[in-house]
């Protein structure tokens, strides 16, 4: 299993540079990264995709 709080902050620190970069808020950056996501996953459902399967898949980075 993946070591969630160690991801998280991965992911944190590469959204943070990433805004860095660029002159943005790193919030606004996380925030449309998840909503990015979350569209994948709604368009997943819609097309009877099993969900559990792409979150986990994603989660092995």
């Amino acid at each position: 299993m993946v070591d969630l709080d160690a991801l998280e902050k991965t992911l944190r620190s590469k959204l943070e540079r990433i805004a860095s970069r660029h002159g943005l808020n790193p919030r606004a950056v996380e925030l449309a990264a998840l909503k990015e996501f979350l569209i994948m996953l709604e368009m997943a459902e819609r097309a009877r995709h099993d969900v559990r399967v792409i979150v986990e898949e994603t989660l092995e980075l």
